[in-house]
């Protein structure tokens, strides 16, 4: 056996004094990088969303567009897009005491502005761009979580619009809407309280939802303080041979 070769128990040790050291900077370095990249790619992800505004609005009227039509038959007679703004005509019903003319319909014109109910799909990108694995880094692979991030958010932002809309034609038209709300059977409370969870909560919580679910490893990698796939792990300190063979 050669005398210059160190004892095994000591190499051990050796190897474990180093990879522990190595698994905490990981780990410190691997949050601050997050953090950091959030404020680098929050600003730039809000940039994009505001340029594709009038992309982004474009599969939302048309859902809406239906909502509408499902929910209040009859109510909305047209819509139209005018970049990030949903417009659309509504027939609504007259004043007591007051008679449309032949040939004429009492309709009302209103928009909802869409960007109120979408600003979450900038905070999703920014945190899918933001968040760090165990690959390297694949700008494909984060562009098309990005995608269906923005595909599954699609019906929750088409839903806030409607409920927009309810809004505008149950509660700021008044004594007019009081009337239509009554014909229809709905609930001023409800369209008041979703009205607010649509645009201060609903936005944000549903991009943090789905960030969460697509970033699953990651959240127990900070929660759990444990290493993500990939990354070395310390190994437990254990008892040496000559203990072993004592």
């Amino acid at each position: 056996m050669n005398e210059n070769q160190p004892p095994i128990e000591q190499t051990e040790a050796a190897q474990q004094a180093v990879a522990a050291p190595e698994v905490e900077t990981r780990e410190q370095v691997s949050l601050k990088t997050f953090l950091l990249l959030c404020v680098l790619w929050l600003p730039l992800a809000i940039f994009i969303w505001f340029a594709l505004r009038s992309v982004i609005a474009y599969p939302l009227t048309r859902l809406a567009h239906w909502g509408l039509d499902w929910w209040l038959p009859g109510v909305i007679e047209s819509t139209r897009q005018k970049f990030h703004y949903f417009e659309f005509t509504a027939v609504v019903p007259l004043p007591p005491g007051m008679v449309a003319e032949a040939g004429q319909i009492p309709a009302v014109d209103g928009s909802s502005n869409v960007l109120l109910f979408t600003y979450g799909l900038a905070v999703f990108w920014g945190l899918a761009m933001a968040t760090p694995d165990n690959r390297e880094f694949s700008l494909a692979r984060r562009l098309r979580i990005c995608l269906y991030g923005w595909l599954i958010l699609i019906p929750v932002q088409a839903f806030s619009v409607v409920i927009d809309v309810g809004k505008i034609l149950f509660i700021d038209l008044g004594q007019a809407g009081l009337q239509m709300a009554a014909q229809h059977n709905v609930n001023l409370e409800v369209i008041a309280y979703f009205s607010q969870l649509t645009r201060l909560v609903v936005p944000t919580l549903s991009a943090l939802i789905i960030w969460a679910i697509f970033h699953r490893g990651f959240i127990e990698h900070v929660r759990f303080d444990t290493p993500l796939d990939g990354e070395p792990s310390a190994v437990p300190p254990g008892p040496s041979r000559t203990e072993q063979e004592s």
